[in-house]
C-alpha cells in the first residue's frame, strides 16, 4: 500500500508502511530508515509479529496497521497503529514495544494519528470503527506516561498536528458517515478547550496535516480510491 507517512530528519528519512493482503511482502508492516545521503536502509522495524505474537487490543484479527507515526528528539518512536488500537514506542536500545493498547470492545478507538507536542507530551488521534458516529471521535494527551486531557467532540480524525505554540489542528475525514454512501466532505478543524474550531471544510476525504516552515497548514486530500 505504499507510504503511509514520512518523517525527514538532519540524518534519515523515516518512511512508515502499510498493510497488505498477504504478510510474505517484505516491504509493508513496517518502518524504515533511509540516509539521507545515500538513501540507503539503514533500520528495518518488523510492526506486523508484536500484533501476531501478542495481541496487544484482545481482539483475534491479526490486524497491524501502522498509520502515523513521530520521531522525538532523542531518536526514539512512536507509532500509531489501527490494527492493533495500540501506540507503539521503538528505540534502538530497547526495540519495539506497545506503549499503550485500547480496548476493541469498548468503543473501538482505532488510533490513527501522533504527534510531540513542544512541552514533550503525547497527543493521540482516533478515527472510531464502523460506523464513525458523529461526535464520538476524541484527541488524547499524555504527560509521562498517564492520560492527562481528553479532547471530545470530533468526528473520524485521521490526522493531527501540534504547533510550537501548542496549537492543535486535527483533520476529520468527513463530517458524518453514511453506512450507504461512505464519509461526506472532510475539514480541518482547530481543537480549543470549548470544541473544535473550523479552519477549512469541504474537503475531500482529508486525511494529514502538517505545517510547513512559512506556517501554511498542508492537507493531503482524496485519500480514498474513487474520489475526483
Amino acid at each position: 500500500l505504499g507510504a503511509h507517512a514520512v518523517k525527514v530528519t538532519d540524518e534519515s528519512i523515516w518512511v512508515l508502511l502499510g498493510e497488505n493482503t498477504y504478510w510474505n511482502v517484505p516491504f509493508s508492516y513496517a518502518l524504515v530508515e533511509l540516509d539521507k545521503e545515500t538513501t540507503r536502509i539503514k533500520t528495518f522495524v518488523d510492526l506486523l509479529t508484536l500484533e501476531l505474537e501478542t495481541d496487544p487490543d484482545g481482539n483475534p484479527n491479526q490486524q497491524s496497521n501502522p498509520v502515523d507515526f513521530e520521531v522525538a528528539d532523542d531518536g526514539s518512536v512512536l507509532i500509531a497503529n489501527a490494527g492493533c488500537n495500540c501506540l507503539m514506542s521503538w528505540t534502538a536500545d530497547a526495540g519495539l514495544s506497545v506503549f499503550h493498547a485500547w480496548d476493541f470492545e469498548t468503543d473501538n478507538p482505532v488510533p490513527t494519528s501522533v504527534e510531540i507536542g513542544p512541552e514533550g507530551d503525547i497527543y493521540v488521534g482516533f478515527l472510531t470503527g464502523f460506523p464513525h458516529p458523529e461526535d464520538s471521535s476524541r484527541i488524547e494527551r499524555w504527560s509521562d506516561g498517564e492520560l492527562v486531557q481528553t479532547y471530545e467532540g470530533l468526528t473520524a480524525v485521521t490526522g493531527l498536528e501540534v504547533t510550537d505554540d501548542g496549537t492543535i489542528y486535527a483533520v476529520e475525514i468527513g463530517e458524518t458517515f453514511d453506512p450507504s454512501g461512505g464519509f461526506t466532505p472532510g475539514r480541518v478543524v482547530r481543537v480549543t478547550e470549548d470544541g473544535p474550531e473550523t479552519v477549512i471544510d469541504g474537503l475531500t476525504a482529508p486525511f494529514a496535516v502538517e505545517m510547513g516552515p512559512d506556517g501554511q497548514l498542508y492537507v493531503s486530500t482524496n485519500t480514498i480510491g474513487g474520489a475526483d
